[in-house]
């Protein structure tokens, strides 16, 4: 009786290490992802959604049995260490990078197994991601086409001021680029993907990149991480003006601020106000409400006053690189241009949240 009662507690100790544990991991991961063993899209959304739950799949999972095994058999003491351990690499995911198409398929669209879709005509590159992702081992995969609720602005916000965070939290970035037809460097170096502006932060983010070309196979036969090629860090330098220790190792914040704004100067975004958005994760700052602005002018305003709050406390980070960022954003503000004075009175008043760093 004595034995039965202590295998009942560990079995409570590990539900309580395993609970704690999966919402400590779901934070730092998007709220839905694919598990690409059976195509269907899991969500931690707080909104009524007919999907299954992220925080629930741990436990119907094979590393969960086994932890449980363990308990029951007396095999092994079941230690944080290895319920920590368990739940990270069950939880580890793969993100997509792309070009929007045509069609692309949106949350709406996906009622069912991803890979038995057949509409919208887009869905083959999305099928083709969930694919390549689980050759990679990688149990989960996100794409922003449909695992961003397009008509929740906050769902949209939250996405926005996440994505950095989420690239680099992944375990491999796929990169699909339609325009490279054949692994030279001349080919990948004249790529569109390297100059839009939502695609500085998915170079930068992420731990290991993975490219694939317009048949989508991979650039790389072996499926090597670019870093490790020599000569591709030197085109995607040259072609993106991005120093070779940035783009093996960039850490994100108000440091060399002026850099990482020259590195954003020449790319283009479909939106104006997208310009203001993709900085967000680089600079390593959040502007509340960031989709909810009205105008670009509000947008690039919210960003101008958390730069002043995130540079002035900090004295890593010099004067000119606030200034650097204040002066880039006026540039880009045509509104700021016709009336700095309200602009400035914006920055310097309390209108808006004080916001919280994506990295303090």
């Amino acid at each position: 009786m004595a034995e039965r009662l202590k295998v009942i507690r560990q079995q409570h100790e590990l539900d309580e290490a395993v609970r704690k544990e999966t919402a400590s991991v779901l934070k730092k991961i998007p709220k839905r992802l694919f598990d690409t063993t059976t195509g269907i899209l899991y969500s931690e959304s707080t909104q009524k959604e007919k999907l299954p739950s992220l925080s629930g799949a741990f436990k119907s999972s094979a590393a969960y049995q086994k932890l449980q095994n363990c308990v029951e058999s007396k095999a092994q003491a079941v230690t944080f260490s290895d319920v920590s351990r368990s739940v990270s690499h069950f939880y580890a995911y793969a993100m997509l990078s792309h070009r929007w198409g045509k069609d692309e398929p949106l949350l709406h669209h996906i009622s069912s197994n991803v890979y038995t879709l057949s509409k919208p005509s887009g869905v083959g590159k999305l099928q083709w991601f969930c694919r390549t992702a689980l050759a990679h081992k990688m149990r989960w995969a996100w794409s922003d086409t449909c695992c961003i609720d397009k008509s929740n602005s906050k769902d949209v916000q939250q996405s926005i001021t996440s994505m950095f965070a989420w690239y680099r939290n992944s375990t491999v970035t796929l990169v699909c680029l339609p325009d490279v037809f054949k692994s030279t460097y001349d080919a990948i170096g004249m790529s569109e993907w390297f100059i839009r502006g939502w695609t500085l932060q998915e170079l930068l983010a992420p731990r290991t990149i993975h490219f694939y070309k317009t048949d989508r196979a991979p650039f790389y036969a072996d499926y090597r991480d670019f870093r490790k090629d020599s000569s591709m860090l030197e085109t995607i330098s040259r072609v993106t003006l991005i120093p070779r220790q940035y783009l093996t190792n960039f850490e994100p914040g108000m440091v060399n601020a002026k850099d990482k704004l020259r590195w954003m100067s020449f790319r283009e975004t479909t939106v104006e106000v997208d310009k203001a958005y993709c900085l967000l994760g680089i600079l390593g700052v959040i502007i509340p409400e960031a989709h909810a602005a009205d105008s670009k002018w509000e947008a690039y305003a919210r960003l101008m006053k958390e730069v002043s709050r995130k540079g002035h406390p900090d004295p890593a980070i010099s004067e000119e690189d606030v200034n650097a960022v204040l002066n880039w954003l006026r540039h880009h503000t045509q509104r700021a241009k016709l009336d700095r004075g309200h602009l400035e009175q914006f920055v310097q008043s309390s209108q808006t949240p004080r916001s919280r760093y994506l990295f303090p």
